[in-house]
């Protein structure tokens, strides 16, 4: 017993070495490769279009003459009807609501960008909400008076308003990207973005108010904070196309619809928004880049 219990330990330990000797069949991909090196240095840019739901918010609104709050006030996102001509012309693309970016991998998948996504803020007519505030008779003889919780419905003589020119966020973001699947060759790589950021807010408000219509200017407004996540395809090693959901809370005190002579809203809300996006990616190593042919190095002549 004691002998062939030897016997088959060394049969084993030959068996194991054997084994360890013979190279497996190298795979034709990999999942969930932490270790790929294929993001690593590459700059990229991004084109693309989104949709939006935001909270219910209390809006201030406020001016010579008149100050007011109507609260739990609802909006929606005005997003152009799809045609080929309006999304993918050159003068045209930029009406819908949009998102742009540019970024750049720093170390392994974390990537930092700068961007905007262009979103429009509408809020929706005809509603019922509370008021509280005072509007003086030299702006509106029909709604002049002292509110205190009143019932009122946002018609458009009364107030309309919109962020619509848009409801601009301009953002600086940190992201991580999760390598899920790649091919050996790096013709395929799918990865799963998780990422945040902000700054602050770029608004042209439009306000029809007691039956008065203001466009105001493109005016800095406020400051924004976000978090995404969604996957991210890369093909051919310089293309890419992602479709992301994001979350993000946005504050509004300095949005101004009658040029500077004080007038303007002031409101928080939170909003979710997803898009899809197209774009480009490249190594900023030049001999990396899959469209350059390399030249074979020619052997060293054999001394004789």
């Amino acid at each position: 017993m004691k002998y062939a219990l030897i016997f088959l330990l060394i049969l084993g330990s030959l068996s194991s070495k054997a084994t360890d000797d013979q190279s497996p069949k190298e795979k034709k991909y990999k999942f969930f490769d932490v270790h790929d090196k294929f993001y690593q240095k590459r700059i990229y840019v991004y084109w693309g279009y989104n949709r939006d739901r935001y909270s219910t918010s209390d809006i201030n609104i406020y001016g010579k003459g008149f100050n007011f709050t109507i609260y739990d006030v609802a909006a929606h996102d005005k997003q152009a009807p799809f045609s080929a001509a309006l999304y993918f012309g050159p003068t045209t693309l930029s009406i819908p609501q949009y998102n742009y970016r540019a970024g750049f991998f720093i170390k392994d998948n974390i990537h930092v960008s700068v961007g905007l996504d262009h979103m429009k803020y509408v809020m929706t007519q005809n509603q019922t909400v509370q008021m509280s505030g005072y509007i003086d008779s030299s702006v509106s003889q029909k709604y002049a008076g002292v509110y205190n919780n009143k019932t009122m419905v946002m018609t458009p003589d009364f107030v309309q308003l919109q962020h619509t020119n848009g409801l601009n966020s301009v953002t600086a973001d940190v992201a991580w990207l999760l390598p899920i699947f790649h091919t050996n060759n790096d013709i395929i790589h799918i990865g799963w973005n998780f990422g945040t950021g902000g700054v602050f807010m770029v608004t042209r408000t439009q306000v029809h108010f007691m039956g008065v219509y203001y466009n105001n200017y493109f005016h800095f407004s406020g400051v924004t904070c976000n978090a995404y996540t969604g996957p991210r395809i890369d093909l051919w090693k310089c293309f890419f196309f992602a479709a992301e959901i994001k979350g993000g809370y946005v504050y509004l005190p300095w949005a101004p619809f009658e040029g500077t002579n004080g007038s303007g809203v002031v409101h928080h809300f939170t909003y979710g928004e997803y898009y899809i996006v197209g774009g480009l990616s490249f190594p900023l190593d030049k001999s990396e880049y899959p469209f350059i042919k390399r030249k074979k190095k020619k052997a060293a002549p054999v001394s004789g």
